[in-house]
């Protein structure tokens, strides 16, 4: 028999309000063992790799939340009433804990998910630090991984042996290098015709603009190989990466995201995609972590119209990406000759535009160079192209020292 809520707790069956087209389409994976029944999940809707879809993606897997067999597709209103049963379920002995104050922790913690969830379908706030592949600065959001006991991690780190870019950026999150750049960029317009005079507050902007240049993937190898060192083996966790949340796994040393994109719905032995290097250059496996064939991968989303629309975005990017950096050349060779009013072309305020978006509060982000989903997909993928990292992370330090010359 169900106790009643407390004074101040969420009802544990809220009803939740569907938007009409705010479903989400169903996917049966095969699972090893004659009688397994297959495991659903939910795939990407109009709102893209959303954290509530990871978070939800997470759960089914583990066996936390239900979706009946043979369902085709679930109201968004279904899957957070069951979500929410299972924060209940799940945290039961902290709403019945004898100290009074831990009881209305949980139950303001647990107020503020239920209130946050129906956002959580479009994006939420974070703000990685390039310290470790769990770091990220404290926001309310970040209660809702606490609470259904999944981390939330990312690739984005500096790496130590890269010493002069991670005095700068190794004890830094995002927003803390886009105010670098913008206090850079104001101080660069104040000065004026004055003769310039580089100061270390210049050089330390210069070093975070090459990094984030160096990772515009937002995902190093430095990155990678921690997140295979501080995941246990089997872990379910969401990973951030481009304003995409996409459910992880790791499983013997190696880490897979989900392939939750629509196109890939009757695609049954496409399961996992392996995230084995930095440069997207990556492959599908099946629900038992094998494989499949080469010539499969090639002819999944061969002519896909999604891609080559990424493709063309990502190309525009690149060419503003060359744009910005010529015109800030520029206005710093005029600056040195002593012709007044040339400044760099970047407006106050604005980010690279390799960097633009890293911050997330959508869950769309930048095209990426996942593996092409079919034609017809309607995907949004979770690592940038190729083409718009010009230049990888693996870079020596020698070579990035360079950039700053």
């Amino acid at each position: 028999m169900d106790t009643a809520p407390s004074a101040g707790l969420p009802d544990k069956n809220p009803t939740v309000e569907d938007d009409h087209d705010d479903v989400f389409e169903v996917k049966w994976l095969p699972i090893a063992g004659a009688e397994a029944q297959p495991t659903p999940i939910c795939l990407q809707n109009r709102n893209g790799p959303c954290p509530l879809l990871a978070i939800a993606n997470a759960l089914l897997l583990r066996g936390n939340i239900h979706i009946v067999p043979g369902t085709a597709v679930v109201a968004y209103g279904t899957l957070v009433d069951q979500m929410i049963e299972y924060l209940w379920s799940s945290n039961q002995q902290l709403n019945t804990s004898q100290e009074e104050e831990t009881k209305l922790n949980f139950q303001h913690a647990l107020s503020e998910v239920v209130a946050m969830l129906p956002n959580m379908r479009h994006g939420a706030d974070v703000n990685v630090r390039f310290d470790a592949v769990d770091s990220v600065e404290p926001t309310r959001e970040l209660v809702c991984f606490d609470l259904f006991q999944l981390r939330l991690l990312h690739g984005w780190v500096s790496d130590p042996d890269l010493v002069e870019i991670h005095r700068v950026v190794g004890s830094s999150s995002f927003n803390g290098l886009m105010d670098l750049l913008v206090r850079s960029e104001e101080q660069a317009m104040n000065a004026g015709s004055a003769a310039p005079s580089e100061t270390p507050f210049d050089t330390d902007a210069e070093i975070a603009r090459t990094f984030l240049d160096l990772t515009c993937s937002q995902l190093t190898d430095y990155g990678l190989n921690m997140l295979r060192e501080r995941m246990g083996d089997g872990e379910l966790a969401v990973f951030f990466r481009n304003n995409h949340f996409m459910t992880a796994i790791k499983n013997q040393n190696m880490v897979y995201l989900l392939v939750s994109d629509f196109g890939y719905k009757d695609e049954l032995g496409v399961v996992w995609e392996c995230l084995d290097n930095i440069h997207g250059n990556t492959y599908f496996v099946d629900s038992h972590f094998r494989p499949i064939a080469a010539d499969a991968n090639q002819q999944i989303g061969s002519g896909d119209p999604q891609l080559m629309e990424d493709e063309a975005l990502a190309r525009a990017l690149q060419e503003e990406d060359d744009r910005a950096a010529a015109a800030l050349n520029k206005a710093r060779r005029a600056r040195q000759q002593g012709h007044p009013g040339q400044h760099a072309a970047r407006p106050t305020g604005s980010a690279p535009a390799s960097t633009a978006g890293a911050n997330a509060s959508t869950g769309q982000g930048r095209p990426a160079s996942t593996p092409s989903a079919p034609a017809g997909s309607s995907r949004s993928s979770s690592k940038p192209k190729a083409k718009v990292a010009t230049s990888s992370a693996a870079k020596t330090e020698e070579e990035a020292t360079c950039m700053l010359m």
